[in-house]
């Protein structure tokens, strides 16, 4: 992922984090692609997102964790939730 595609991904983010998902989704790997399809899972079908399913903890944890962790391997820093890149914040 090029800068340019990194400040973009930041902008999506700090917009919505389910476009953001889909915007990564060509710069992962299987196992990260694996991921990716259960974070959109979650987020499509549970109170996490757009979904009317409640979320548990366990379903709020691994989301927010998974986000962060495809995230940050992109360069991607959370900082109070909101996406970085090299310590500025692009919206």
């Amino acid at each position: 992922m090029t800068k340019e595609q990194k400040i973009k991904l930041c902008k999506i983010y700090n917009n919505s984090d389910i476009d953001s998902l889909y915007y990564m989704m060509p710069f992962c790997d299987q196992e990260q692609k694996e991921l990716l399809n259960r974070l959109i899972e979650l987020n499509t079908t549970t109170t996490i997102g757009w979904g009317e399913e409640n979320c548990t903890e366990e379903e709020q944890d691994a989301y927010y964790d998974g986000k962060w962790e495809l995230l940050s391997s992109f360069g991607i820093e959370n900082v109070g939730g909101d996406a970085y890149f090299e310590g500025e914040f692009y919206q």
